[in-house]
């Protein structure tokens, strides 16, 4: 993440929070850190700092520490987006319709202006029926009616219903959870490069938080999905 002619210059904290989320959400399996006794981030913008051999005391440290407490016991293939840390507020990509969109740190914070939110994620995703079994969208039950969950197999093909849930939602501390049907055209290996999620809302005075957006696949672990890094 550091930049090779400019090695007195040190990714930031979000800078290095984004390549981790999309490291993860593209199934990366490792990430080698070969400069842990390099230069000391403590040392930063001092002479002879190294930005390409520092890892310890630097903001990617911290990102990677709040990546793996948020990301700590989900399935291979999951996906998952924290819109942030405790550190750090992002919207991940996601947009709104029905309302305006604000970030705080570890949330996305929609002003509703009715009853229905539409968020949707960044496009180029890689969403298989392997992965997403199920989504997790960490929101407030007491504040949604329904939930549905859409999927777009490339741009312009068509949104394709894919699970909504009312009265027989499932909730866990992380949010609430929609079973996915996959249609026989998205099976196997197919590939859908964007999700929707169109929340009714019990009422419209307030703004709504969703803390977080997750699909998470067949194979479930025996301790929580989700953590959160506060």
């Amino acid at each position: 993440m550091a930049d090779l002619k400019r090695p007195e210059q040190y990714p930031g904290y979000a800078q290095a929070y984004r390549a981790f989320r999309d490291l993860f959400n593209y199934d990366a399996r490792q990430i080698s850190l070969m400069a842990w006794n390099g230069s000391n981030g403590i040392f930063a913008g001092q002479p002879g700092y190294v930005s390409y051999t520092s890892w310890r005391n630097t903001p990617a440290e911290e990102a990677m520490r709040d990546h793996l407490v948020s990301h700590a016991d989900l399935p291979l293939g999951s996906r998952l987006w924290t819109f942030g840390s405790a550190q750090h507020a992002d919207d991940d990509g996601w947009t709104a319709e029905g309302g305006s969109l604000t970030t705080q740190r570890s949330r996305l914070v929609v002003a509703p202006d009715g009853r229905r939110v539409v968020l949707t994620s960044p496009p180029d995703q890689v969403i298989r029926m392997r992965n997403a079994a199920s989504a997790v969208v960490g929101v407030d039950p007491a504040r949604v009616q329904r939930i549905e969950i859409w999927l777009e197999a490339a741009p312009g093909s068509g949104w394709v219903r894919m699970g909504a849930a009312d009265a027989a939602f499932k909730r866990h501390a992380a949010g609430l959870e929609v079973m996915l049907q996959w249609p026989r055209t998205l099976r196997n290996d197919a590939i859908a490069e964007r999700m929707r999620i169109e929340l009714t809302l019990t009422e419209a005075i307030a703004p709504l938080t969703i803390e977080r957006v997750a699909l998470i696949g067949d194979v479930r672990p025996a301790r929580p999905i989700l953590h959160t890094a506060r």
